[in-house]
């Protein structure tokens, strides 16, 4: 069990290397969307959160901070024994 919670929160951590909303609007913009629609959604995307950015992004009406963004390192800690602490719920899914 802890071997694979271990292998999930690795996969997890690796996709948080690229925002796939990033990637997606990226590869419509590739396909033909119209630059100034691009933006425009890019922008949105960063105000509400889905491109999280430190100072810029609001969620719930809350400022992100840098502290708010869930990073690779966050996923990857250890796993506390017992699997009831911390975040010990990444890679339950």
């Amino acid at each position: 069990m802890t071997q694979a919670r271990e292998g999930l929160r690795e996969i997890y951590a690796e996709v948080l290397k690229d925002n796939v909303i990033e990637m997606t609007l990226k590869e419509m913009l590739a396909r033909g969307l119209p630059r100034e629609v691009y933006n425009k959604f890019r922008e949105e995307a960063i105000d509400i959160g889905l491109i999280p950015v430190a100072g810029r992004s609001r969620v719930g009406g809350k400022l992100l901070t840098d502290d708010d963004i869930l990073k690779a390192l966050d996923i990857l800690e250890k796993i506390p024994e017992g699997f009831t602490k911390d975040r010990a719920w990444y890679g339950v899914g």
